[in-house]
């Protein structure tokens, strides 16, 4: 059911994906999109909401509307190398669909896939995970920093090792992995629908 929430005019909604990943990922997340009332949009400029998960939220496209850009998985953890990161995730989801039979050799499948045709991603995983590179928020641009409880990538202390300049305002996700926006997209979705309106 749609949310009648948003006003007549469909927000839309643009997704930055992380490295090795893409359109099967989203899936989910965009249809739940489209069901409570968002546009999902292929061009970031046209976009009132954006979403970028994991190495995505160093790769947010600037755009010349005012709108919300919810960052969730930031991969940010200063004295582990990323190498280990991924190594710990890797075993996490394969734990995790051991428990609930998930899609774990599906997704390995096509990250494997996005790594062979986005070779950019992996160029921007070595050069743009810098601070620099995130986004800013202003008079007219709100962000929301997503940190999930058991994410290997971004740092339970995040909220205080960012730079107060970023301007973000951070949201804490119990109990779930990295890549759950994905999986279980609605409480993500949820926090879109509450900051933009």
């Amino acid at each position: 059911m749609a949310n009648t929430n948003l006003g007549k005019t469909r927000p839309r909604c643009f997704i930055v994906y992380g490295w090795s990943e893409g359109p099967w990922q989203s899936r989910k997340m965009r249809h739940l999109l489209e069901e409570r009332g968002f546009e999902v949009t292929e061009q970031a400029v046209d976009a009132d909401v954006i979403i970028a998960h994991s190495l995505g939220c160093y790769l947010v496209p600037p755009s010349a509307k005012d709108k919300l850009i919810i960052l969730i998985g930031l991969p940010y953890w200063p004295g582990r190398p990323v190498i280990v990161s991924i190594f710990l995730n890797a075993l996490e989801n394969l734990k995790s669909s051991w428990r609930d039979g998930s899609w774990w050799l599906n997704k390995l499948a096509h990250n494997l896939w996005y790594i062979l045709v986005k070779p950019s991603s992996t160029y921007y995983a070595v050069t743009r995970r810098h601070l620099s590179y995130l986004p800013r928020a202003h008079a007219s641009q709100r962000v929301v920093l997503v940190r999930n409880a058991d994410d290997i990538f971004c740092h339970p202390d995040i909220a205080q090792m960012l730079p107060d300049k970023l301007d973000y305002e951070y949201i804490d996700m119990p109990e779930k992995l990295h890549e759950d926006c994905w999986l279980n997209p609605t409480p993500y979705i949820k926090l879109a629908e509450k900051y933009y309106g």
